[in-house]
């Protein structure tokens, strides 16, 4: 016990000291895409990450004849202090991160690494469906399209990643524009595109058929960084079958007493394949979603007018995987 309480208080001591003599352990990091790095940090404490700028062959030579104190270093496209082939990133709280580039004496580029601060706040586990930032994924068919959204006040989206059950094996690549991304391997070739606002992408698995029950769950990772470089990470894992949503349906009057509708156009054919299941609702007034007013369900698509005046309210789901039910389509009986 006393051995314990000594390696404790020992270990103490040596926290303080690092701490105030302005030293810290350097923080895990993972490289997400070449030449950017992203620095686990807990938000709180100082650490530091030292970024090498030319690479040593193996007889530890540097392939180039840029002296060590000729190099110059650049955050941000700022001149730092620094010089030399390695260079000591301080990382305090959440701030620290932003664009490193190193450079001869000359101004001629020679290297340079994004650097990327995830706190335990963004990780994926601490990301739940209870969190404003929660990625949610929705579609209106089974063609193989879908969209995904989340909210954050600022962010701009660096990566997207996407594959069946696994990412082993799969390879992601972006556009010039770095607005669409291209996921492809032996089981998926999805293609995502972002959003003009910048919260949401619009995907197409190509590899999708729609007659097929799906085997794999689709899993999609986004991730974004804000101005102050720090990295959110959103996942999802679904099938297309729990995020089908159908569209809204289409009513028109047959005669005086009578109504009827449609499938939506954007659900699939043939519809004994990808039966619909509806709802109606008669009502004198409120709205169609007034949880007062029970509704009726039905698998035809013709209704009979009980009001003279009032409003119809017609919604469909699809039966088969108890999917979430479409947007309400009302008509004016009046």
């Amino acid at each position: 016990m006393l051995n314990s309480k000594m390696g404790l208080s020992l270990l103490v001591v040596i926290m303080v000291t690092l701490q105030l003599s302005g030293g810290q352990l350097s923080p895990s990091y993972w490289t997400l895409l070449p030449n950017v790095v992203v620095v686990e940090v807990d938000g709180v404490s100082r650490f530091h990450h030292t970024l090498t700028c030319l690479g040593v062959s193996e007889t530890g030579e540097r392939p180039s004849e840029v002296a060590e104190g000729e190099i110059a270093w650049r955050r941000n496209g700022k001149e730092k202090e620094q010089r030399g082939n390695s260079y000591r990133v301080a990382l305090e709280e959440r701030l620290g991160g932003g664009n490193y580039s190193c450079h001869s004496r000359g101004g001629a580029l020679l290297n340079h690494t994004t650097v990327l601060l995830r706190t335990p706040r963004y990780r994926p586990e601490n990301i739940n469906e209870t969190h404003p930032d929660y990625l949610t994924c929705t579609t209106q068919n089974y063609s193989g399209e879908f969209r995904c959204s989340w909210t954050q006040r600022e962010g701009k989206v660096i990566l997207v990643s996407a594959a069946r059950g696994s990412t082993d094996g799969v390879d992601c690549t972006v556009d010039e524009r770095n607005e669409q991304w291209t996921c492809r391997s032996g089981k998926v070739d999805i293609t995502c595109s972002v959003d003009g606002s910048g919260n949401g992408i619009s995907c197409l698995d190509r590899k999708h058929c729609p007659y097929n029950e799906e085997s794999e769950r689709m899993v999609l990772t986004i991730y974004t960084r804000n101005r102050n470089h720090n990295l959110r990470e959103y996942t999802q894992s679904f099938l297309i079958s729990e995020i089908v949503r159908p569209d809204k349906v289409s009513i028109r009057k047959v005669n005086q007493t009578t109504v009827e509708w449609s499938y939506p156009e954007s659900w699939n054919t043939p519809y004994s394949f990808f039966p619909l299941t509806f709802q109606v609702r008669n009502i004198r007034k409120g709205l169609c979603n007034d949880p007062s007013n029970k509704p009726h369900p039905t698998d035809g698509n013709q209704w009979s007018i009980k009001r003279k005046k009032g409003l119809v309210c017609v919604r469909s789901q699809d039966p088969l995987c108890n999917s979430t039910w479409s947007e309400w389509t009302h008509y004016n009986s009046k």
